[in-house]
């Protein structure tokens, strides 16, 4: 319903493998299984490198973040040229050169990461993602439509 109707979205973890099997539709139930499941959970800080001109690059200043995971999904290289093709931007990757950050290009503010922003956030010390979404919510909650971050 958020990408539908344009709305300013963040899903983290398994909260973008559903926001991407979403993404797919009906492929995903009866042509094939987009994600690949890893052998090993992939826990901890892990260095992200993100594409200039994202979203994500606009909030963190910079193309080189670190954050911390716990994940054992992912996308199989034929999933991935599939949402490029329905508009979807990968626009972080990890140190093995894995997409892990998705952003929707048709939405100013929709973020999909595979990490957990949660980890890094403390009492007045909000994680840049959460603070960049409330500031979207807000902007769009006001106009009614969403804003491009800048």
């Amino acid at each position: 319903m958020a990408r539908q109707n344009n709305k300013p979205t963040i899903a983290i973890s398994y909260g973008a493998d559903l926001a991407i099997d979403e993404l797919f539709g009906d492929q995903t139930k009866f042509k094939y299984f987009p994600f690949i499941k890893n052998k090993k959970l992939i826990l901890g800080e892990t260095t992200i490198k993100l594409k200039r001109g994202s979203i994500c690059y606009r909030i963190y200043k910079q193309n080189l973040i670190k954050e911390r995971f716990r994940y054992n999904t992912l996308l199989s290289s034929r999933a991935v040229r599939l949402l490029e093709n329905k508009g979807v931007v990968v626009s972080g990757k990890d140190k093995n050169n894995l997409p892990v950050v998705y952003e929707l290009k048709s939405n100013p503010f929709y973020i999909l990461v595979k990490f957990h922003p949660e980890y890094r956030s403390r009492p007045g010390l909000p994680h840049p993602l959460f603070i960049s979404f409330l500031q979207t919510v807000d902007k769009y909650k006001t106009s009614n439509k969403i804003v491009s971050h800048e």
